[in-house]
């Protein structure tokens, strides 16, 4: 009997296929100490450099796959490598307790993951994936395990996972995987993001249930409504197969439709525009997304509406949230250990667990520029706003009634 499973609809499509479990393990390691300090921070470094050859890679791929806008969500990762507040809380932790790189990396990435998590502004909760993703990337060349990727599926699948980094989606093949479903995360999550930029459907946020999904299982994946149909009956999958040829059908007549001239029957010229969430989003910007994704609104005329989907004024760019990590990250004991500080820490006295305080994320926005939006493939899904529909005349767009 066929179980229903619903999360968030990240980025719209229909893919019938079998369930393909996705899960690259958090390595825990142990505690160890070590006779040569100097040799192990040298270690450390020599791994760091391997995952920055790995992410440049991956991001020259994203470039050429997906345009140089996408492909800043690994310049941060990168920014991340070379940022010596997050490097040097490791060193310095290797130096002070003659510990395992290992355990000195886990340590100090899970102090810097739970302060972000526990921040209130949920982009940069999010950003806690890409701390997650340097960190296992290095911890694979310390421990001399492969890092786990997606690139040796050779069947049609949809792949279940906890969840999935930025460079896990960034690599997915598409010539097999159809799409994806994830236990946690958001639209505002890189997976989403990549998914979208992909046109790839995905739900995210489905919870745990679907770690019990099993390998090779058939299921329809409704990204459209966020659901994910498990061992669906022949009845089911006969209406979804219905359902997936009439939405590509709609894709493409939209995608052909949206490279006509707005006007109307009798030949009026309309001009097609779209809210957006600031002023800086206009302009340069615009005219980028414009080339990279497609047939965009004509216009922005409304500067500083707040964005459809939840209401903020601007949303952060990638460098800014690579600061705010890194400013987590001097937040480390060892980080001010090194500076020379011994400030206090909020309930440390008591014995309790320190409680880090979530300073007030500034006012951003910038590449990260397509999140959180409507679907896509509508006039407004790659922009954040209601589209609409404006007459010019000599004393410019007034909206038609």
């Amino acid at each position: 009997m066929a179980s229903i499973l619903t999360g968030v609809a990240a980025s719209p499509g229909i893919a019938i296929a079998k369930a393909f479990r996705f899960a690259n393990k958090e390595h825990i390691p142990q505690r160890q100490s070590v006779a040569d300090p100097e040799a192990e921070a040298a270690r450390f470094r020599q791994a760091v450099e391997k995952a920055k050859g790995e992410i440049e890679e991956i991001r020259v791929l994203t470039e050429q796959r997906l345009g140089a806008q996408k492909a800043e969500i690994f310049e941060a990762h990168l920014f991340l490598l070379e940022d010596p507040e997050l490097i040097d809380a490791v060193l310095d932790k290797i130096a002070d307790e003659g510990i395992n790189a290992e355990f000195a990396l886990y340590e100090v990435t899970a102090d810097v993951v739970q302060m972000l998590q526990e921040m209130d502004n949920e982009l940069v909760r999010e950003r806690a994936a890409d701390v997650k993703d340097i960190s296992g990337r290095i911890m694979s060349h310390l421990i001399g395990r492969p890092y786990a990727t997606l690139s040796g599926i050779s069947e049609e699948v949809i792949v279940i996972a906890e969840d999935l980094t930025p460079s896990d989606t960034a690599q997915l093949d598409l010539n097999y995987i159809r799409g994806f479903v994830t236990e946690i995360g958001d639209r505002t999550s890189h997976s989403a993001i990549m998914a979208r930029s992909l046109e790839i459907p995905a739900v995210v946020g489905a919870g745990s249930a679907a770690a019990s999904i099993p390998d090779g299982v058939v299921v329809i994946l409704d990204a459209t409504e966020g659901k994910l149909i498990v061992d669906p009956s022949e009845q089911e999958l006969e209406e979804y197969r219905g359902k997936k040829e009439r939405y590509e059908e709609r894709r493409a007549q939209l995608k052909q439709l949206a490279k006509r001239p707005s006007a109307s029957a009798d030949g009026v010229s309309l001009e097609l525009a779209a809210n957006i969430g600031g002023c800086r989003r206009s302009g340069k910007g615009t005219g980028e997304r414009r080339r990279r994704s497609g047939p965009v609104p004509h216009g922005v005329p409304v500067h500083g509406a707040e964005l459809a989907s939840d209401g903020r004024r601007a949303v952060p760019d990638l460098q800014a949230c690579a600061g705010e990590i890194k400013r987590q990250a001097r937040r480390h004991p060892y980080a001010r250990h090194r500076r020379g500080q011994r400030a206090a820490v909020p309930g440390a006295a008591e014995g309790k667990q320190p409680v880090p305080r979530s300073p007030r994320p500034a006012a951003l926005s910038g590449p990260a520029g397509d999140i959180p939006y409507p679907a896509a493939g509508s006039a407004a899904g790659e922009h954040g706003g209601q589209a609409e529909h404006h007459v010019s005349d000599d004393r410019g767009p007034k909206r038609a009634d």
